[in-house]
């Protein structure tokens, strides 16, 4: 509630939602989603559950690997679109079929109240510590407030509604289906029509909604109304309280069940419920522990109206810290009552019936949404998410045989519902061999972040050795020069410049593919090492290690997207695949400051020239590469302008520019996805410091508004916890490192660094800006203070 101390560790807004979910404030326990909109005289609570879906079909895959000798023919031949469509046409006349799956709005909570006036003094908040979700006006002399969170001890889900003095609320309750305004599938700008059979009635003191899905399962929830003072009436659907104290509402949902079982065990749980609002809060407090996760202080005042923040930002070029610190603050928030095991990038906060981008990307969208994770000490929300991968593997090795006569294993970007074939025959989907890359990359981060060698014996070696074995029977050794080339290969969304077919990614020898397959060897090299594989097993990664030719510069010393003379690089392309994996966040393991530099320069080259061009995605994985580069000055200023173009009224980041100012591509519809609101946590995180393998990269530059703050409870790789206290303008840092086992680093230190004390001088290399072989202790805490020039 409003009342009494100030709390820094919430959000607070001075006006209402509106009438739409796209601007309410989300709150939830990992499997239940709340978002609340709507103003004084009505509140809506949308309720969601993160196991309810509809629609979708898988079929059976079909082998077309015969095809593919028809791609390189093609593409050899000048046939760029033919060559790009040939496995995509193939799947088609062979019947493949499939189906996304959406997520399904499960109801809406309606509150109407009877207001005897025009509202005033008008706030909402949504609290970091225990999730509650509440807003407070007043009508005349009256105090009104409302407060909603799902508990994480039972699923409850527990409303309050209450005005100040006595007998002055008046109003009505119901659940209903979600508006089936909402039933708008914007990827094809067509209405769909929802045939599910909704109902909602009243029995006693309870509200009882039912609904049954496509696939024959229920859905539902009961709520329990309890009033305090004054009457409570009904009608077949309606609960009326008038001039009542206060009124309470207890709830539970349930999916995939029969409706007749499931009611009446709900009932019973209710009844058994005799705690008020208040105890149930503190107990699910107690389990709610997002401010116990790291912490990023950037000196900010923190605005307490996010109104204010938003429009002083709308209005100025440089993004203030006060919002950027309540967008990280938000972001940790999100990511707490997002889920476990759970992909979806809309989160279980959806209020579409087929909303645009709200299925599972496998390719980016995931690691944006899970990446963020990793420094925060949350790899346990990751290591479900990689039990269902390793439980497709059969899928995926069937899925590199039937589309490329491959051996090894291919994930789709799209999968087809409860398998991992592909969900969908899209060019972008099947031709993008990469994306186990991504998925292998996320083993291997949860792996050093974790030391979890019984996952990684029992499982995760197999999934990033499959794909390695992919790589390795894909790529073409070519006999003069010995290094691998490909017949054809995707960079995606991303056209040659020479080609002149707009749209069309296909080319060869594409950087993307190299990095990729470079990625994964080196991680299985690794992996061999710490797991105490054989030697051959070591030389035999090492050996296709080498075979990888290295990336390309013009004469610009600009990284190219394509290796040799065939195609050309189009640095008007928005997308960074080919700088994989910085675009996610992550540093090559074999990391060098050379081509930190390297990747700076062509993001910058890159994004001057696809001004207009962007959505909220490319310009993340933008900052979130620059960041990852230790370029916290050029990635400050990306997130600024994603903040000023994107950012919608309740701190979610739209995918499209809400402005229509020129910057990037708009539409005339929103896609509200938190994976893009992760992937700018992770780049303010990654501005400060960096890890890969056993080396540790502090900043090269802080953002001039970056004058002082600190960083605490960051984990690195290899469980290194990281702290620090910076003083930016003074150009002075201490940083605390503290290692579970005993190991040495190199620190990487910022650049325009004068001294540092807390280590021997001769292990400072002036040339390479690196602190040569900083013993970490085990579980000792190793302090260091560094002067620099800012």
């Amino acid at each position: 509630m409003f009342f009494g101390k100030v709390e820094r560790n919430n959000l607070k807004f001075a006006t209402p939602a509106g009438k739409t979910w796209k601007d309410g404030l989300v709150t939830g326990n990992g499997e239940v989603g709340l978002n609340v909109f709507g103003g004084p005289g009505k509140e809506i609570v949308l309720v969601n559950s993160s196991k309810l879906f509809w629609k979708g079909y898988t079929g059976v895959l079909p082998d077309v690997s015969d095809k593919v000798k028809n791609i390189s023919k093609n593409l050899n031949e000048g046939k760029y679109k033919e060559a790009e469509e040939v496995l995509t046409n193939a799947l088609k006349a062979k019947n493949y079929k499939c189906e996304k799956t959406y997520p399904l709005p499960l109801c809406d909570f309606i509150l109407s109240e009877n207001l005897d006036g025009s509202f005033s003094d008008y706030k909402r908040e949504v609290n970091f510590d225990n999730g509650e979700v509440s807003s407070e006006f007043r009508v005349k002399n009256i105090r009104y407030n409302r407060e909603v969170f799902v508990s994480k001890v039972n699923n409850l889900i527990c409303y309050n509604v209450l005005a100040s003095g006595s007998k002055n609320l008046t109003g009505s309750f119901t659940i209903s289906n979600h508006d089936l305004i909402d039933s708008f599938d914007c990827s094809t700008c067509e209405g769909i029509e929802v045939k599910l059979p909704f109902e909602t009635k009243t029995d006693k003191d309870m509200i009882i909604f039912t609904c049954r899905n496509e696939d024959g399962t229920d859905f539902g929830c009961v709520a329990k109304i309890l009033c305090f003072g004054g009457t409570l009436t009904k009608d077949a659907k309606n609960f009326y309280f008038k001039n009542v104290d206060r009124v309470f509402i207890m709830a539970k949902t349930f999916v995939l069940g029969q409706k007749e079982k499931e009611v009446e065990k709900i009932k019973e749980e209710l009844s058994l419920v005799k705690s008020p609002y208040e105890k149930l809060l503190k107990e699910h407090a107690s389990s709610f522990k997002v401010s116990k996760l790291a912490e990023v202080n950037i000196n900010s005042k923190h605005f307490d109206n996010v109104n204010l923040a938003l429009y002083n930002n709308k209005t100025n070029n440089t993004l203030s810290i006060d919002l950027m610190q309540n967008l990280y603050n938000y972001g940790k928030f999100l990511l707490n009552v997002y889920g476990e095991n759970y992909k979806l990038p809309c989160g279980p906060f959806n209020g579409s019936y087929m909303a645009v981008d709200s299925t599972t990307s496998n390719f980016l969208e995931l690691q944006r949404m899970f990446n963020f994770a990793f420094k925060l000490g949350r790899a346990d929300l990751i290591k479900p998410i990689l039990e269902n991968f390793y439980d497709n593997l059969d899928d995926y090795k069937k899925n590199a045989t039937r589309l490329f006569g491959c051996k090894g294993l291919y994930v789709p970007s799209f999968e087809a519902p409860d398998s991992g074939l592909p969900g969908s025959t899209d060019v972008n989907v099947i031709m993008n061999y990469n994306v186990a890359c991504y998925i292998a990359s996320m083993f291997y981060k949860y792996f050093v972040m974790t030391n979890d060698k019984d996952f990684m014996l029992e499982k995760g070696f197999e999934f990033v050795e499959e794909v390695g074995f992919f790589y390795e029977d894909f790529f073409r050794e070519n006999k003069s020069t010995h290094v691998f080339e490909t017949l054809f290969g995707y960079s995606p969304f991303s056209t040659p410049a020479n080609i002149g077919v707009n749209g069309v990614s296909i080319a060869n020898n594409c950087v993307a593919d190299f990095q990729c397959a470079k990625y994964v060897f080196s991680v299985l090299n690794e992996l061999c090492l710490a797991l105490d594989k054989s030697e051959t097993e070591v030389e035999k990664w090492q050996k296709l290690i080498d075979k990888i030719p290295d990336a390309e510069v013009d004469k610009d010393g600009i990284l190219k997207e394509y290796n040799g003379k065939s195609f050309e690089t189009n640095n008007s392309c928005p997308t960074i695949f080919h700088l994989f994996p910085y675009n996610i966040g992550f540093k090559t393991i074999e990391n060098r400051r050379d081509f930190d530099e390297l990747v700076a320069n062509t993001i910058k080259f890159r994004f001057t020239k696809s001004i207009g061009k962007f959505d909220c995605g490319n310009l993340c994985d933008m900052a979130t590469a620059l960041a990852t580069c230790g370029d916290g000055k050029n990635a400050f200023e990306i997130l600024s302008i994603i903040v000023k173009n994107f950012l919608n009224d309740n701190l979610i980041l739209n995918n499209y520019d809400c402005l229509n100012s020129g910057v990037g591509i708009s539409k005339n519809y929103d896609v509200l996805n938190l994976d893009k609101t992760f992937a700018f946590c992770n780049a303010i995180q990654n501005i400060f410091v960096n890890s890969s393998k056993n080396n540790v990269y502090l900043f090269k530059n802080l953002p001039k508004v970056f004058q002082k703050g600190s960083v605490n409870n960051l984990y690195l790789d290899n469980k290194i916890k990281f702290d620090m206290d910076f003083n930016n303008k003074r150009g002075v840092l201490k940083v605390m490192l503290k290692s579970c086992s005993n190991m040495s680093i190199k620190l990487y230190l910022p650049e325009g660094f004068r001294k540092v004390k807390g280590v021997e001088l001769s292990q400072v290399d002036s040339q390479t800006n690196c602190i040569n072989n900083l013993s970490l202790p085990e579980n000792k805490v190793i302090t260091l203070k560094i002067y620099y020039r800012n």
